[in-house]
């Protein structure tokens, strides 16, 4: 983030990831951030039919809004 994105080092102030390879990963978490890790599937390891697929996908898309509408009601 810091190399690609180096203004976001100092005005990030809340940074969420969604799976253990990007909270295992990530680079330098700024000390004045609060990090967040919301432990959803990836839904592009999915397997089954294109329909169940498909669900896997609307799944984490529904689990994602839910928790983003929980984080900006208890925002702070």
């Amino acid at each position: 983030m810091r190399a690609k994105f180096p203004f976001l080092h100092n005005i990030l102030d809340t940074l969420v990831t969604l799976c253990g390879d990007v909270r295992d990963k990530c680079p330098v978490i700024p000390p004045q951030a609060t990090s967040i890790h919301w432990p959803l599937p990836d839904p592009v390891k999915a397997t089954g039919t294109e329909k169940e697929k498909l669900q896997a996908f609307r799944k984490v898309r529904n689990k994602i809004k839910d928790n983003l509408f929980e984080l900006v009601q208890n925002y702070k």
